[in-house]
């Protein structure tokens, strides 16, 4: 299901509904029926990019960060302790 909308100039606004299908089609030999399954909808999609999006910032943010804080902060403290 989806809807189209003529925005004038040539311009088209489109929405696909998140209830719509996604399948996996493949071609397995010998063609057998059934060569296409259905894996989820869009919906599912937009829900995974999500989490992954939101597990990338948590790595990045969280522990890469927090790492490096701390390896930063060790290697002043170890360079100081040099000088002196």
């Amino acid at each position: 299901m989806s809807s189209k909308i003529d925005l004038g100039d040539g311009r088209m606004a489109e929405w696909t509904a998140p209830t719509t299908p996604i399948y996996l089609l493949y071609h397995d030999l010998p063609a057998e029926k059934g060569d296409a399954v259905q894996v989820g909808n869009i919906e599912d999609l937009h829900n995974w990019v999500e989490r992954s999006k939101s597990d990338f910032r948590f790595y990045v943010q969280d522990i890469f960060l927090g790492l490096f804080s701390f390896a930063l902060g060790a290697f002043i403290w170890i360079a100081h302790k040099h000088i002196e």
